[in-house]
């Protein structure tokens, strides 16, 4: 993954292995209501299953932090998201709803499935934070095919995080001479972050920041266009966006250990 534009700050990423191929970007564009943060994805999600050969484009749904300034904050999703596949014709359309004030429907989501000929064949329906149940629209036949796993017992420790979330900035030993320095697993302010010395984040955030910013200004004095390093852009004509697709020069760049290019991001020099 690269942050491939500061402004406005776009990050692209690929993911591959001998079954599947995941990429795509994020970029948000943000509004502010008063009493929430909205903020609406921008640009799609493309999934490739290599032995099907099957092409997926995945549009997402909005998220937004509530009760801001009052109340108790909470992160809400919602609006219509969809999943086409490319080679069949075939769709998921879900819809997630909105909390309402008596936040009964909090997040609630239900989705169909629909065949080549756009008819209804499964649903979808549930809670996003809870279970998820499949219905055969056509034998009526109804089973749970996902559900939020255990709170695990170090829950209120790693900041509520699962698993899977507070291990992404775990650095083992193998890779912390392979990976290139601007890895955000190098980050001191994330680290401090995660072993708790919030004061300590706090001040490195802020260094980092305005190193980032003297950077940025050099760029401009020098009139320099920022690059990205690993991915090219380039337009997707049927869906009327921008792409970012990565190229070999990482693995290449990684083989030999050559990382003289890249911005220094994190020393204090």
């Amino acid at each position: 993954a690269e942050q491939v534009s500061h402004h406005p700050p776009i990050s692209a990423f690929h993911c591959s292995s001998k079954m599947y191929e995941f990429f795509g970007h994020t970029h948000l564009k943000t509004a502010f209501w008063g009493k929430s943060l909205e903020c609406k994805p921008l640009g799609k999600m493309r999934i490739t299953l290599k032995p099907y050969e099957e092409n997926y484009i995945i549009h997402r749904p909005v998220s937004a932090c509530a009760n801001i300034l009052l109340g108790k904050m909470y992160i809400d999703t919602y609006g219509d998201s969809w999943v086409i596949n490319e080679k069949t014709g075939e769709k998921a359309v879900a819809s997630f709803q909105k909390k309402n004030w008596s936040g009964k429907n909090y997040a609630m989501v239900e989705s169909r499935i629909l065949n080549s000929r756009g008819e209804p064949v499964y649903a979808i329906s549930g809670r996003w934070t809870a279970e998820l149940t499949l219905k055969n629209l056509v034998t009526g036949e109804s089973s749970v095919i996902w559900k939020r796993p255990e709170r695990p017992s170090e829950w209120e420790d790693y900041y509520n995080f699962f698993p899977l979330t507070y291990q992404l900035n775990h650095l083992p030993s193998s890779l912390e001479h392979v990976l290139p320095p601007t890895d955000t697993r190098f980050r001191p302010d994330q680290r401090a972050l995660e072993l708790g010395d919030l004061k300590l984040a706090a001040a490195e955030k802020r260094r980092l920041e305005e190193k980032q910013r003297g950077a940025r200004r050099k760029r401009e004095k020098s009139n320099i266009k920022y690059l990205p390093f690993y991915f090219e852009e380039s337009e997707d004509s049927q869906y009327g966006e921008k792409v970012f697709h990565m190229t070999e020069k990482y693995w290449e760049d990684r083989e030999k250990k050559s990382w003289g290019h890249l911005p220094d991001l994190f020393s204090d020099k």
